[in-house]
């Protein structure tokens, strides 16, 4: 499974310091872990909040699907097929290891893709 670094985040930054990447952090009453991404970030500035008040923690999605890194493109691309959704955290043993997206999953298969319809 292909992950990219995380960075964690603790407590509340504003909105607008993750801005340009999609981060993991604390939210209180859930396993301590949630994602904010960037469509989360515009949700709240296209409502009119201010992104220097607000908190990346209200805003942070703590209902999320993990993966482990033993799973295929495939696996994960069923479960946010069926979960509606576009990341993934990946988990080990040892906590969070990395983050997967559907771009990620994309730029994998479509090398794949073009070679086959070459090859048809």
């Amino acid at each position: 499974l292909l992950v990219h670094r995380l960075e964690l985040q603790r407590g509340g930054p504003p909105v607008r310091l993750p801005h340009h990447r999609q981060d993991q952090g604390a939210h209180p009453g859930t396993c301590g872990l949630g994602i904010i991404t960037e469509r989360d970030i515009l949700d709240a500035v296209g409502s009119g909040l201010d992104p220097d008040r607000e908190t990346a923690s209200a805003h942070t999605t703590t209902d999320v699907v993990f993966a482990a890194p033993a799973w295929t493109l495939q696996e994960a691309a069923e479960a946010m097929t069926h979960g509606g959704f576009r990341h993934l955290i990946v988990l080990d043993g040892d906590g969070p290891v990395g983050i997967v997206s559907v771009r990620d999953i994309i730029r994998c298969w479509a090398p794949a893709r073009r070679t086959f319809a070459a090859a048809g």
